[in-house]
């Protein structure tokens, strides 16, 4: 995903660039995870020593939000992080889950054989009996 998809935004303080650095590192891991086309949204706020985060994600496939809090920037990074892969990862599973259900409903209608023109399996049965 280009990072022009992605911003970060700090309220109330004002990080060093080693700190920026490191989220935007760690931030662009997750960036390469996310659906095509999804635009992201972290925020970092700093209230009485206490810094909450929040990261938002905006897809075609619906949004992945989370959430945390800590007294340390580095340690809500992370958990933003983790919790935004145990979503997309979620996501991913039931993704495949349904593909895969998909393809076998296909293979299954496309290989029945097709019924003669007027006969009805149900029908065929209760005239027999």
């Amino acid at each position: 995903m280009p990072t022009s998809n992605f911003t970060v935004q700090y309220h109330n303080f004002h990080p060093s660039q080693a700190t920026r650095e490191y989220i935007e590192d760690a931030l662009s891991v997750v960036q390469q995870e996310l659906p095509g086309g999804a635009t992201a949204k972290a925020h970092f706020t700093l209230k009485d020593k206490v810094v909450k985060g929040t990261l938002q994600v905006g897809s075609f496939y619906g949004p992945f939000f989370s959430a945390a809090a800590a007294e340390d920037l580095h340690l809500v990074t992370v958990k933003l992080i983790e919790q935004v892969r145990r979503r997309l990862e979620k996501f991913k599973s039931r993704r495949r889950s349904h593909e895969g259900l998909k393809q076998s409903l296909k293979k299954h209608v496309y290989n029945a054989e097709p019924l003669e023109s007027g006969t009805d399996p149900m029908v065929a049965d209760s005239v027999a009996s």
